[in-house]
């Protein structure tokens, strides 16, 4: 056949129908595309989301939370909304899922499987998943409130899980408060959050709420090891505890940590590659540098932290990084080598209990203080590895700055003891303030109290004490006082050659109150000056004794407007305030 007549009969021909189903599966399970490029038969999941837990039995370290819904649908004892609260990676969103599944999933329907792999995977129709931080505002919350009063559409019930829910805006609690409240048979809500205070309290008590607790590190550490059996891989033991140690109590953490760890090696995670691919601190240098602040040996402390710092560390981190080897001396020094609270390998325990019987309990809780509050300092410091260096070695030299620290509190604590003993003062009991407008008698209580002690306090001012003479007034006798009676103090009787101010100081009559003030008060002070032979009226007339006398009265006026300017009306002037008090 010519190739003219050839191309006749192509032409004459109708092009077949391409088979894209037998297309794709040819070229899946060649590997390629059906345009003839090569392409990997399924993409790659990473191991947070391929070893996301399937069941509630699957979920780690929430077994209560996870017992209590399973027995509510036993029970048939489900709410319509729930509160799950934790922080990240404890499996609130996964315990959402599976509970969902568990409810809607039923083994009555003929498709329960592939539902049930749908919610999982977060497509079904009748789960719907909304993310709080994007559909955060009023119009989102009177969608969902529409879509809430339709059926769903296979299974029993529709269920909303509103993730990161605290991002939701006050105006969208307060549409969704009465749906929450009363909502349709068969709608439930399963909210998430990580930050429960910022949720209202009135969704709050519409909710049944579950907190989830952070995943120990030796549940994280087993599943980790599950995981590395499953991908037929090997570690080390230090290399899983220390990744376990970095998660934090969040699963997911450990899972993304482990899967770094996995992509850098070739079959087998070593202690040096996790060191070098995680930034993680040598531990030999840790355990050098812990020799060293036992020994005391600032040298050898600050060659280990500069090898520290030469290794890509910061100040800061190299810092938590010593506070928190503190920490494991601290435990095995109080609790035992055994004890489970230590989160070593084997080896790494033993060695350490050895420099941590050295140290005194009390000295390492002072050096984790020290290491916690040096942190702050270096990391808004113009010079952190100044003082990153400088806490090294004190550090290293605590037992030295403890003992000068004790000798200054001795030497502090003998010389208070030494002031109380020479300038100790006697201690006298003033007599209280009188309210404004009392009567005379009431007034005159508090002075015929403290008159029978030696020490009496006077009811005028010091210029009246100065001004006053025994022979210029008849009240001025002290047998004329009605506070005092010969018989009850014989020092008062007008035959007494000697007298002192507190006996000379005329009584008041009139039902003004009286102040008394502690600090100008002190008669046992005036009387220690004036010896008993002296002449009372000339003291009184001597310049020093008035100016003196002048200015504490001045001091107690100004003492008595501040005392009754709350009680007294607003039109009353000063100058009237100061004569009642005089």
């Amino acid at each position: 056949m010519t190739p003219k007549a050839n191309g006749k009969h192509r032409a004459s021909e109708k092009p077949a129908p391409i088979d894209t189903t037998k297309a794709q599966a040819e070229s899946s399970s060649k590997g390629v595309d059906l345009f003839g490029a090569e392409s990997a038969s399924a993409p790659y999941q990473v191991f947070a989301r391929r070893y996301r837990s399937r069941s509630f039995d699957e979920v780690v370290g929430q077994d209560a939370i996870a017992k209590t819904l399973q027995n509510a649908i036993i029970l048939g004892r489900t709410a319509h909304a729930y509160l799950f609260c934790g922080t990240r990676g404890v499996g609130k969103t996964s315990m959402a899922r599976i509970f969902a599944r568990a409810l809607n999933a039923v083994d009555s329907l003929s498709q329960h499987d592939a539902i049930g792999d749908s919610i999982m995977r977060g497509q079904d129709l009748d789960v719907v998943e909304i993310d709080g931080a994007s559909n955060r505002g009023v119009d989102d919350a009177r969608d969902l409130i529409a879509g809430a009063g339709m059926s769903p559409a296979r299974s029993p019930y529709k269920i909303y899980i509103i993730d990161e829910v605290h991002m939701l805006t006050q105006p969208a609690f307060n549409a969704l408060l009465k749906t929450m409240e009363e909502p349709p048979a068969h709608v439930k809500f399963i909210l998430c959050t990580t930050e429960p205070h910022k949720v209202p309290a009135t969704i709050q008590s519409r909710c049944q709420r579950f907190d989830f607790r952070s995943i120990p590190t030796a549940a994280i550490a087993a599943h980790l090891h599950s995981v590395l059996h499953s991908e037929h891989l090997t570690a080390d033991e230090a290399v899983v505890m220390q990744v376990a140690r970095l998660a934090n109590g969040s699963m997911r953490d450990g899972l993304s940590l482990l899967d770094r760890l996995v992509s850098a090696a070739s079959g087998h995670v070593s202690v040096a590659l996790a060191r070098d691919v995680l930034g993680l601190p040598d531990e030999e240098l840790l355990e050098s540098m812990l020799a060293a602040i036992a020994s005391g040996d600032p040298a050898a402390g600050l060659v280990a932290a500069a090898t520290l710092l030469d290794q890509g560390m910061s100040c800061d981190h190299a810092l938590d990084t010593i506070a928190a080897r503190l920490r494991d001396a601290l435990l095995l020094r109080v609790c035992g080598a055994e004890s489970p609270l230590v989160e070593l390998p084997a080896e790494t325990r033993a060695r350490m209990a050895v420099h941590a019987q050295k140290l005194d309990p009390s000295a390492i809780v002072h050096l984790i203080a020290i290491c916690d509050a040096s942190v702050r300092n270096v990391r808004g410091s113009a010079v952190p590895r100044a003082i990153f260096d400088a806490v090294i070695a004190r550090l290293c030299m605590s037992e030295h700055f403890m003992s000068g620290a004790a000798l200054l509190v001795g030497d502090s604590a003998a010389a208070t003891s030494k002031k109380k003993v020479i300038d100790a003062p006697a201690v006298h009991v003033p007599a209280p303030l009188q309210p404004r407008g009392s009567s005379a008698a009431a007034s005159q209580a508090p002075s015929a109290a403290v008159s029978a002690k030696p020490s009496t306090v006077f009811s005028g001012s010091p210029a009246q004490l100065v001004r006053a003479s025994p022979s210029a007034s008849p009240s001025a006798s002290p047998s004329a006082s009605p506070s005092t009676s010969p018989s009850t103090s014989p020092s008062t009787s007008p035959s007494t050659p000697q007298r002192s101010f507190a006996t000379a100081v005329p009584p008041r009559k009139s039902p003004a109150p009286q102040v008394a003030d502690a600090n100008l008060a002190d008669s046992a002070v005036t009387a220690s000056v004036i010896k008993p032979d002296t002449d009372v009226e000339a003291v009184r007339r001597h310049p020093l004794v008035r100016e003196a006398a002048e200015i504490l009265d001045a001091a107690v006026s100004r003492v008595t407007l501040s005392t009754h300017s709350r009680v007294l009306p607003s039109n009353e002037s000063s100058q009237s305030i100061e004569s009642r008090s005089t």
